[in-house]
């Protein structure tokens, strides 16, 4: 069975459309993006989210010291790379 995720979560009413969905993920984008939501207010969303939807960080070419930094203080479940450059490992 294929898992299903849900991308580009800034607002609380995107929050509350997943709680009822279930999707098996919701993610975050913290990579520069119309999508890009800051530390702080992904911390409120997630607050707020279904204990049993999977928490994704979607990162483009972060350094994995602040990448680390955010999955930690978020409790991220999992991180999302996309076109990472091995300048910024």
């Amino acid at each position: 069975m294929a898992l299903i995720k849900i991308c580009g979560i800034r607002r609380m009413e995107d929050v509350e459309y997943l709680n009822m969905l279930k999707p098996d993920y919701a993610g975050f984008v913290f990579a520069d993006s119309k999508r890009k939501v800051d530390i702080k207010t992904a911390h409120d969303l997630i607050e707020n989210l279904d204990r049993d939807i999977k928490k994704v960080g979607v990162f483009v070419n972060e350094k994995i010291s602040e990448v680390r930094y955010i999955a930690d203080f978020l409790k991220l479940d999992v991180c999302n790379f996309t076109a990472m450059k091995l300048k910024n490992i």
